[in-house]
């Protein structure tokens, strides 16, 4: 198999399943959001270049390519945002000709963020507003698969994640989940800066569930491009999420709120998961589990060594509840 994004977050977690289940596994990533550490311990070839580069590459013999190789928030296409819709776009191309050139079963990426502004549950079947680059990126992605597969008979497997949190988010920095953003702040003591009410929710799922879900669809067969869902079917507000990380760690440090600059802010995201129980087993580690395992890697010896200028998010010692 062949994982572009392998050294970034989602795309490291699910690295190291495949070599647990036995795969060969091949990493194509620029690490420009990824990172070497994410990679400490797992023994891989890497191609480094950037996905727009995909075909200067000879993949012959791959036989199923995981695309996550491409910028996974909103926030990464507000200072360029054409020119970095422009590289997902070619970067999908490439790797859809190079599928059908040699035959290779692709499954990518999408984001739950093409729902904004849809009423709950979000179901794949809605009508997608286009509201920014980040979902013009992102729909033209679903439609150019779909077209491979009506023209080509190149079939794919598409999932739009919501909200994913886990361990190897470091090298994101301001780009991760709020999840892992909050307790880094209240590991530090320090109180997380939440921009507006804290009453806006997400579908917070844990990266163990995604890789597990990105692992089974490898082995899949469907006679048509699909897009699935990838979340839990429950949404948690931010204050949600910074009570239970104080819990968990015996704190009690209270956000900061601040005015929210974003224009065309995603308020609310729920999965509807209905599509994806028909096929899938739905992701089953639920918010308070993958807090506590968020906090686990963190505060185990086996993390990984400190990167340049993440030092602090690291604490050797934090003092936990008892569950």
């Amino acid at each position: 198999m062949l994982v572009t994004g392998g050294a970034g977050f989602i795309g490291s977690n699910l690295v190291r399943r495949l070599l647990a289940s036995g795969h060969d596994v091949t990493v194509y990533d620029n690490f420009t959001t990824g990172h070497e550490q994410n990679l400490v311990g797992v023994d891989v070839p890497v191609i480094r270049d950037a996905i727009s580069n995909f075909d200067r590459h000879d993949i012959a013999g791959t036989d199923v390519i995981i695309h996550l190789g491409m910028p996974s928030t909103m926030m990464l296409y507000r200072n360029d945002s054409v020119s970095t819709m422009f590289e997902a776009n070619v970067g999908m191309h490439k790797i859809l000709e190079a599928c059908r050139m040699h035959g290779c079963k692709l499954v990518f990426a999408s984001s739950s963020s093409v729902y904004n502004g849809l009423d709950l549950p979000h179901h794949e079947n809605r009508e997608i507003l286009i509201k920014d680059f980040y979902t013009e990126a992102r729909v033209f992605i679903e439609r150019l698969a779909k077209l491979y597969s009506d023209l080509y008979g190149v079939h794919s497997i598409g999932f739009r994640f919501f909200a994913v949190y886990g361990p190897h988010e470091e090298a994101k920095k301001g780009y991760a989940n709020m999840i892992s953003q909050f307790l880094w702040n209240i590991m530090k003591e320090e109180s997380p800066r939440v921009f507006g009410d804290g009453n806006q929710t997400r579908d917070f799922t844990y990266v163990d569930d995604v890789t597990r879900i990105l692992e089974e669809a490898a082995s899949k067969q469907f006679d048509t491009t699909e897009i699935f869902n990838i979340g839990t079917a429950h949404n948690h507000t931010f204050n949600d999420i910074i009570r239970v990380i104080n819990e968990e760690l015996g704190k009690n440090i209270q956000p900061i709120y601040l005015p929210n600059p974003i224009r065309n802010y995603v308020q609310t995201l729920l999965a509807d998961t209905t599509k994806l129980k028909q096929h899938f087993s739905p992701p089953q580690i639920e918010l308070r589990e993958g807090v506590r395992k968020l906090i686990a890697y963190y505060t185990s010896e086996s993390k990984p060594p400190d990167m340049e200028n993440m030092e602090s998010y690291y604490v050797s010692k934090v003092k936990t509840k008892e569950p």
